[in-house]
């Protein structure tokens, strides 16, 4: 399932100026507005997987992460995204995340696509304004976007980026 942008309060990404232009349904299919649930937070949108070698890896440096914020200042955004070779289901991450304890850590959502025609609305906008080295395209799970308090991408992060790092980004911008 791809991001919702039908709603009144949903932009295209070529008219968005914040992630708070758009809209999805978490993992329990209720719509979410952006700007109702994330007005004035720093967030890291990242797509997920629980599949392939790193994901446990990755998903606790993560959670490092969200453990050093408080909720009212800070958020993860978890997109599951099959694109790259790992299939699964939102249902089969969800799960994974209570067998280890970080269901209450990350804001959940449906699957999107983050390349190609399918692509979300807001995956094409946050790799306009993080274009990143690939030119554009995401080319592996637990890519992050940074965004500010206004909902704007201030940064792309590779997944390969350590936690302490991060960290010391999201204090500048909270």
């Amino acid at each position: 399932m791809s991001l919702i942008i039908t709603d009144s309060y949903s932009k295209s990404f070529e008219d968005a100026t914040s992630i708070y232009d758009f809209s999805a349904h978490d993992a329990t299919g209720s719509l979410v507005n952006f700007k109702e649930m994330y007005f004035n937070k720093v967030c890291l949108i990242v797509n997920v997987t629980v599949k392939g070698k790193d994901a446990v890896t990755l998903l606790k440096k993560l959670n490092k992460i969200r453990s050093s914020f408080s909720k009212k200042d800070f958020a993860i955004l978890v997109f599951p995204c099959f694109q790259f070779g790992a299939s699964d289901t939102v249902k089969g991450l969800v799960n994974f995340l209570k067998e280890n304890s970080l269901e209450n850590m990350f804001d959940v959502f449906n699957e999107v696509q983050v390349n190609g025609p399918d692509a979300s609305e807001m995956y094409k906008y946050l790799k306009i304004k993080q274009r990143g080295f690939m030119g554009g395209i995401i080319n592996k799970n637990f890519t992050m976007f940074l965004t500010n308090k206004n909902g704007e991408p201030v940064q792309r992060l590779m997944p390969t980026v350590p936690a302490d790092i991060i960290i010391k980004e999201i204090r500048g911008l909270i």
